[in-house]
């Protein structure tokens, strides 16, 4: 842990659920800056390698793009949370639907 009061840890073992190479290029960018926290990222192109690598590997977070070459929308979120209920999914998408953001 970062600290005996902080509950941020210092690494933290994020999957990395995106298929555009200048996307991944600039979370990697954003989150190197997280200040004392570091991400120990992973990346992967589509759904079906995020499926294999969380049965393969226990991560902290993920981080979820909704439109993947291999599926699309909120059954994108579903089917990976199915398989990794106990890890926390961040959802981000370039879709402006708000009924799919209410989902």
């Amino acid at each position: 842990m970062a600290g005996s009061d902080s509950l941020i840890p210092d690494l933290v073992k994020l999957l990395l659920v995106e298929g555009s190479k200048s996307v991944v290029q600039l979370i990697k960018a954003y989150l190197s800056t997280a200040g004392k926290t570091r991400f120990n990222t992973e990346q992967v192109s589509d759904l079906a390698g995020a499926i294999k690598r969380v049965k393969e590997e226990d991560f902290g977070v993920i981080l979820l793009d909704l439109e993947l070459s291999d599926s699309e929308g909120i059954e994108t979120f579903i089917a990976l949370n199915l398989r990794a209920p106990d890890v926390p999914i961040i959802i981000f998408t370039a879709d402006d639907d708000k009924d799919l953001a209410v989902e």
